[in-house]
């Protein structure tokens, strides 16, 4: 598998490309949410440090569901908005003292090649 860099470019592309075996090997977490939030996938490192068992959680909505500590207008309002606009294309850092797996995490947002599918990158700091 060819590296890949949580700051590339393309990076939404490359993961669209990827197969779920060069997915879980990434050093970073990565979530596919649809446009409502609700998981759609995701990979190996992000379940472990997220402690979420995310093949149970497929449909479950990552906001409400799973992190809750993200679901205000600084992290999912930035997602909506980024989707109402045409597309996601976001990085900015997140921090929260409610749940310390993302204590200081850096965050990708990115729109898919899949209609109406996004990326979330979490890379933790």
């Amino acid at each position: 598998m060819t590296e890949i860099d949580f700051g590339d470019p393309n990076l939404a592309s490359r993961l669209d490309a990827m197969s779920q075996a060069e997915l879980d090997a990434l050093p970073f977490g990565v979530l596919k949410l649809d446009g409502d939030g609700r998981i759609v996938g995701y990979n190996r490192i992000e379940g472990e440090i997220a402690e979420v068992d995310f093949a149970q959680q497929i449909n479950h909505n990552f906001f409400t569901e799973i992190a809750p500590c993200m679901d205000n207008p600084f992290f999912r309002g930035r997602f909506e908005e980024g989707i109402k606009a045409g597309g996601l294309a976001l990085d900015f850092e997140f921090e929260t003292d409610m749940d310390p797996r993302a204590e200081h995490i850096r965050v990708r947002m990115l729109t898919s090649n899949t209609p109406g599918e996004y990326w979330v990158a979490i890379k933790r700091l």
